[in-house]
């Protein structure tokens, strides 16, 4: 889904764009949900220290709940500063595997 994200937010020349932009504001919203829907589902404590299983999860139910009411300024946010943290995160945890 992270992978989906940059895609989506690269076709329409950036997250702003895409979220302007009817299909890519609910595929962006799909994949910020399922990147939580996922994320909810880790429970190994040692990468719940250095991932934001709560937050994900949080914003997850935000969008599940109250789809129309997620302001699509914290969305950008997310999608421009917090996933590729996140990314970068995952990556990190694959690479000492």
């Amino acid at each position: 889904m992270i992978d989906d994200s940059e895609e989506i937010a690269h076709r329409h020349g950036g997250v702003r764009s895409a979220m302007a932009d009817r299909e890519g504001f609910h595929a962006l919203m799909m994949c910020c949900l399922q990147i939580g829907e996922t994320m909810g589902k880790i429970t190994t404590p040692s990468y719940c220290e250095v991932l934001p299983v709560s937050l994900a999860t949080a914003l997850r139910n935000m969008i599940a709940h109250d789809y129309l009411g997620v302001s699509p300024e914290i969305i950008i946010d997310t999608l421009e500063i917090n996933i590729p943290e996140l990314k970068e995160k995952i990556e990190h945890i694959f690479e000492k595997l």
